[in-house]
């Protein structure tokens, strides 16, 4: 039997019309690695941690069919004082599994762990000026959009609960993680580990360490949110209603609304079948699409309404039917009218901002990217959760002009906080002479959690302190003051101030610049193979070719960075990776990304020195 669990119901809260999709198991952008999204910023040792505060509780297993899994959970409920974990369950299509549930009588204790912060002292302090805590706006009877997915799923579970023991008295609980408290457990990290049961072929995790000790780490905090299931109750159980009769007699598609949301739809896949397609039928065919303008869902039509949704509904879909006057006079309605203009003509915008940037970079030029991660548990004692992780950087270096590019890189792939050699090799590769270039603001933003963190917890270097304050200081084409003592120039903001080229579709990522020149510009394409040491086809993008590798026994590739992050965690925890053969070939392809990522930066920075040059 079909049944309605707490993501589908999640999915459709989304979209309706994506549970068909996914019910019926369509291509999806997502993937299927479950190993993968368990590791997911470290959410499973926060649920582990969770687990730890109830050593006496029942751990009910989570493999096998639904309603073995079910019958198992009542029948553990007919104690009328248990605790249990992962209970199941299941009133008629209605399933929920539940993180931990403590049944006392007729009083129950519902609980869901999420990864997600929750600053007590902020919330007491909200509540003081009038306001309610952290998940209600202050001056409004209404819950914080960022915080309506995780109550709403705690609202799910509550209804499903009620609908079993209808005299309950359910008090909902979210444990989440408090960013004010410090890590008392050196090492903590290191004593979780996640595998693949030999028996049932699920996943597993797995604590090393003194449960006693973790069960006391003050990491966690438990909140009531009776108040806003209450709030909520009405309307999940409307939506549950609705949801449940797409069910019946079989699985139906819920008509479908078409929005400016839909770019992004993980449904959106080439191929067949393809549930976006299904949606859009013979707009999805419209080129250039509505969808490709840059900040699209900012558009409205002249009674504030969302333009792109009245598009859609009288059938019109290309990017030329929007009119001018819905664009607005701010830099981002000066973006897309440059988008409109040099898509419609075929042509690239090179503003002479970029003339000036090329002008004033100081060689040598260093092209670095830098792959992090925030994991929830900290790795030393003293730290607070989601503390920056800086486990590798790629740096392309020019001395001169016209000369050679020189490439170096760091990985760590050790269990540990790498962020101090990290600091200390970037220095000894950049040193204190060029201008540094990134793409995006992160690399300044990690530099200055990085310097942050040393003054907390390493030996404290104020010379390493200073050389991180210098770097990050930024250039700026409109202020020629910041090339004084300026040091790191964002190509992305530049990207944004004076380059547009058609092929981005509304786009400024890297990926997204590179695949708008790659196909037009054999000279970039040659200096790519010189770079990165093999060919690549015009019409394929760098990033979609680089080589996947096989790694204990599957087949993996790294193409964006959330798969760079997911990669390092896998090394940290996955029990398969303790052999150095897999984990170096994991490494292999983190080496091979980043350093696309750098070359990509120079590709690019390259293209705009030739075009610059040619205009004279």
């Amino acid at each position: 039997m079909r049944t309605l669990s707490k993501s589908d119901y999640k999915t459709a809260t989304d979209c309706a019309t994506k549970l068909f999709y996914k019910e019926e198991r369509y291509p999806s952008t997502l993937g299927e690695d479950e190993m993968l999204a368990l590791l997911a910023e470290g959410g499973f040792m926060v649920e582990q941690l969770a687990k730890l505060r109830h050593p006496a509780a029942a751990e009910l297993p989570t493999t096998g069919s639904v309603t073995a899994a079910a019958t198992q959970t009542a029948a553990a409920l007919a104690t009328t004082r248990v605790t249990l974990h992962e209970a199941t369950l299941l009133h008629g299509r209605r399933m929920a599994r539940v993180d931990i549930l403590h049944r006392e009588g007729n009083r129950f204790r519902l609980i869901e762990v999420k990864a997600k912060v929750y600053d007590r002292t902020k919330a007491e302090r909200e509540t003081t000026h009038g306001g309610n805590g952290l998940f209600w706006k202050v001056r409004e009877r209404e819950l914080m959009s960022d915080w309506r997915p995780y109550l709403e799923d705690v609202t799910y579970q509550v209804l499903v609960l009620e609908a079993l023991y209808p005299d309950a008295d359910v008090e909902p609980v979210l444990c989440l993680l408090d960013p004010t408290a410090q890590c008392a457990t050196e090492g903590l990290p290191t004593h979780f580990t996640v595998r693949r049961d030999d028996t049932t072929g699920f996943l597993a995790v797995d604590f090393t360490g003194d449960r006693a000790l973790a069960a006391r780490e003050s990491l966690l905090i438990e909140v009531s949110v009776r108040d806003e299931v209450d709030a909520l109750r009405a309307e999940v159980a409307e939506r549950t209603e609705a949801l449940l009769a797409l069910y019946e007699p079989e699985m139906r598609r819920a008509a479908p609304t078409l929005t400016h949301r839909c770019r992004d739809c993980e449904y959106r896949v080439d191929g067949e079948p393809s549930g976006f397609r299904e949606c859009w039928g013979p707009l999805a065919d419209v080129t250039p699409s509505v969808l490709e303008l840059h900040q699209v869902g900012r558009l409205k039509d002249a009674d504030k309404r969302p333009l792109v949704e009245g598009m859609l509904a009288v059938g019109r879909a290309s990017l030329h039917d929007i009119p001018d006057a819905a664009l607005g006079d701010g830099k981002i309605g000066a973006r897309q009218r440059l988008q409109l203009r040099h898509t419609a003509a075929g042509t690239a915008h090179y503003d002479e901002r970029l003339d000036v940037a090329l002008a004033r970079a100081r060689y040598p030029l260093h092209f670095i990217d830098f792959e992090t991660a925030r994991l929830a548990i900290p790795w030393h004692r003293g730290m607070r959760p989601y503390g920056q992780v800086a486990f590798q950087w790629s740096c392309h270096t020019q001395r001169e002009p016209g000369g050679p590019f020189e490439h170096r890189e760091w990985l760590f792939l050790e269990p540990g906080w790498p962020n101090a050699d990290f600091a200390r090799a970037l220095r000894a590769a950049v040193g204190d002479d060029g201008t540094i270039l990134t793409w995006a603001h992160h690399e300044a933003s990690v530099l200055t959690d990085v310097a942050r963190e040393l003054a907390t917890i390493d030996t404290g270097d104020a010379d390493l302190a200073a050389w991180l304050a210098a770097a990050v200081r930024p250039l700026d084409v409109d202020d020629p003051e910041s090339w004084r003592e300026g040091r790191m120039l964002d190509l992305c903001k530049l990207t944004k101030a004076a380059f547009y080229h058609p092929g981005m579709k509304g786009s400024n990522s890297i990926k997204a610049v590179l695949a708008a020149l790659w196909a037009t510009d054999p000279t970039l394409r040659a200096q790519h193979q010189e770079l990165m040491g093999r060919d690549a086809a015009a019409d394929r993008s760098p990033y979609e070719a680089l080589p996947p590798a096989p790694v204990s026994g599957e087949v993996e590739a790294i193409r964006e960075g959330t798969a760079a992050m997911r990669a390092y965690e896998r090394i940290q925890f996955d029990a398969a990776l303790r052999d150095g053969s897999a984990r170096e070939a994991w490494g292999a392809l983190l080496r091979e990304y980043c350093k696309l990522d750098t070359a990509a930066m120079v590709l690019i920075w390259e293209h705009w020195r030739r075009a610059v040059a040619a205009r004279g």
